[in-house]
């Protein structure tokens, strides 16, 4: 279930500022991984974007600080994208995750003409022209710049011209378009919005190995399958997240591995809707 600031045992604040005490003493690799703990634990809770903003940012300064071309850098890039819609009900979320996405973009290292460093402002006008994510700050952000790039580049030395184009996010990175696009499928959910997800169930249940959970869902969505202990803590050894079309759907979820107990699996759409399946592990 969800966790407020502090209900996890280490605690949310806690490991925030276990994170930045790593980065105050340039324990980079320390850093990076508690923040990234942060997010996957505490973003997913009851909390705002600017707690989310502040774990990526922490994971980007320890990812930058271990070397601009560290295999870090890619690790940290696939990751944002794999966390995008980690916090489906917090608008916010998903705004600072696009957002540390385009400062993590992998730009090729081109010679001459440079035609990648306007790729991260590509992402940005995205979130403007696409999303709610459209606050001042942000459309400063981009006209600064969008200027500064014209103020570099025409004053050139001749040598080559660079471009000042945006390409499409697809031209970018096709899955980090396809993924934006499932936000423009639930970017507009109105307030009298009817629920969407129902039947949920678990077969079998006691489990041994492994089960099935089953739900209805009655419009196309994302949705996403977590199972949880009973202290709350997300087993990171199971998951599931996938678009669904309309229709009833089954899918495994592996308890291998896992101690005996209770477990709670929770099925979330991209709309903030949430069922919960208790499970007992033989």
């Amino acid at each position: 279930q969800s966790q407020p600031a502090d209900s996890l045992p280490t605690g949310c604040q806690l490991l925030y500022n276990e994170a930045l005490g790593y980065g105050n003493n340039f324990l980079w690799q320390m850093e990076y991984d508690t923040a990234k703990e942060y997010i996957e634990h505490c973003a997913d809770s009851n909390t705002n974007g600017l707690r989310a903003e502040a774990g990526f940012l922490l994971m980007h300064q320890a990812a930058g600080e271990l070397g601009n071309y560290n295999p870090l850098r890619a690790n940290f890039y696939a990751w944002l994208k794999s966390v995008l819609y980690l916090n489906t009900t917090d608008p916010e979320y998903f705004c600072q995750c696009v957002e540390a996405i385009a400062g993590e973009l992998p730009v090729p290292n081109h010679i001459y003409p440079d035609t990648g460093i306007n790729w991260g402002l590509a992402v940005i006008n995205w979130l403007l022209q696409n999303t709610k994510c459209d606050s001042l700050s942000l459309a400063r952000y981009f006209h600064n710049g969008r200027q500064e790039q014209y103020n570099d580049w025409s004053n050139a030395s001749g040598a080559y011209a660079l471009d000042t184009t945006l390409p499409s996010i697809k031209t970018i990175d096709p899955q980090l378009d396809s993924l934006l696009n499932l936000h423009l499928l639930n970017a507009d959910v109105p307030e009298n919005y009817v629920g969407i997800l129902s039947n949920a169930t678990a077969n079998p249940n006691p489990v041994s190995a492994g089960t099935v959970i089953s739900f209805s869902i009655a419009k196309e969505a994302y949705v996403k399958i977590e199972l949880f202990n009973v202290l709350g803590h997300e087993v990171s050894s199971a998951g599931f997240e996938s678009l669904f079309e309309p229709g009833n759907k089954s899918v495994p979820l592996s308890l291998m591995g896992l101690p005996s107990g209770t477990y709670f699996a929770r099925i979330l759409t991209a709309y903030g809707e949430v069922q919960s399946v208790k499970l007992v592990k033989e």
